[in-house]
């Protein structure tokens, strides 16, 4: 058996509503560095038309239908349902294979109410 790989770093970065065509070096010069140095996505499909649904499913690797964060709940059109308490979040098999995590998150609907911040050690919501 060999022994196992320490961590590395790893950084997930998300944006709302952010348009391809608006990140170049010269309106994001520190973001276009960082994707310089990283791994950088060119193509992205969301798996729900808005924010929290999608991103319960890019943290879960879970379908919509299966997490359930977005869900309707009650007659108010504006309640929603938070990420189901048993799926697990990237966070979490992150956290447990010896990751530090963090969260730094401005969307309402990605605060701790709606379970997205599981498995992080902090978080800035």
């Amino acid at each position: 058996a060999t022994a196992p790989l320490a961590p590395e770093n790893l950084l997930l970065v998300t944006n709302d509503t952010l348009r391809a065509d608006h990140l170049d070096d010269a309106r994001m010069p520190r973001t276009s560095a960082l994707a310089r140095d990283g791994v950088r996505l060119t193509q992205a499909f969301a798996a729900s038309s808005w924010t929290l649904p999608s991103v319960a499913s890019l943290l879960t690797g879970l379908s919509v239908a299966r997490h359930g964060a977005g869900a309707p709940r009650g007659l108010d059109p504006l309640s929603r349902a938070p990420l189901d308490g048993g799926a697990a979040t990237l966070a979490t098999v992150l956290r447990r294979a010896g990751f530090a995590t963090r969260a730094g998150v401005t969307n309402p609907y990605l605060g701790v109410g709606y379970g997205l911040a599981r498995g992080f050690d902090a978080d800035e919501n």
